[in-house]
């Protein structure tokens, strides 16, 4: 299930594949998750630990 989880958020995430899936897979082992048995919950986790890293880059570039 946890692969097909990360498959799903990187293809609806809407950025480039490559770079999605290399950030969130930085992301999940950052939070000491493992990417075969990540759940509903912890993936809503690291999605939003993603969303503010993209958040934080874009607001930086503004200035």
């Amino acid at each position: 299930m946890g692969m097909d989880l990360i498959d799903s958020l990187v293809l609806y995430s809407g950025l480039p594949e490559e770079y999605a899936r290399r950030r969130l897979m930085f992301l999940i082992r950052e939070h000491g998750l493992s990417p075969e048995h990540i759940s509903v919950n912890e993936i809503r986790e690291v999605a939003a630990s993603f969303l503010q890293e993209i958040i934080l880059n874009e607001a930086n570039e503004d200035f």
